[in-house]
């Protein structure tokens, strides 16, 4: 829902203004003059130049408006965690991929995967997320405007999303963290 937002803001409502702007030139142009294009032949060469020099910088705005506001949704990738070991724990369904949530086992707890002893500080997300049709990791490419385009190089699954896999993992996270501790509320009060 987003891009369609976004498309409409910045595509279309302008695309329409200029259609105004062109449909009441020429109509004005017709009722005073009898013709249409008289009110744009007389507009000089210089007056076309600086319109299309407008029309490009505009443009050029927009894409380096979307380049800073993707650099900025994106967290840096995974923390700097001192592990001994990883352990695959779980799978979480995810933005339409699956997302592999991984325990860090440290040195001090390393023979103790107790679920009760695990906090959510100790989950992390696997980068990258897999393809929910093979389980194969995915790629991840950034659209020509806006967001990402992900994409699984077995089966050829594409999905666009306007959020990096680091900030997706990092929500994931969240996730996971949450059910781990509604999990271990369940146990607790058995």
């Amino acid at each position: 829902m987003k891009i369609a937002y976004w498309f409409r803001d910045k595509i279309i409502a302008p695309f329409l203004s200029s259609l105004f702007l062109f449909i009441v030139i020429g109509g004005g142009s017709t009722y005073s003059t009898g013709n249409w294009w008289k009110w744009f032949a007389q507009i000089p060469t210089v007056g076309w130049i600086l319109l299309g020099v407008i029309f490009v910088i505009w443009i050029s705005l927009i894409i380096i408006r979307n380049y800073f506001i993707r650099k900025e949704k994106e967290s840096p990738s995974q923390p700097f965690r001192m592990v001994y070991k990883e352990k695959k724990v779980n799978q979480l369904k995810y933005a339409d991929v699956i997302w592999v949530v991984l325990v860090s086992v440290n040195i001090e707890n390393a023979f103790d995967l107790d679920p009760e002893r695990i906090t959510p500080q100790d989950l992390y997300i696997d980068i990258p997320p897999r393809c929910p049709n093979c389980e194969t990791e995915m790629e991840q490419n950034p659209s020509i405007l806006i967001g990402y385009s992900w994409k699984c190089i077995k089966c050829g699954f594409k999905k666009h999303n306007n959020y990096s896999f680091s900030t997706e993992a990092e929500r994931a996270r969240k996730i996971a963290s949450r059910k781990l501790e509604i999990f271990q509320a369940k146990e607790n009060h058995r």
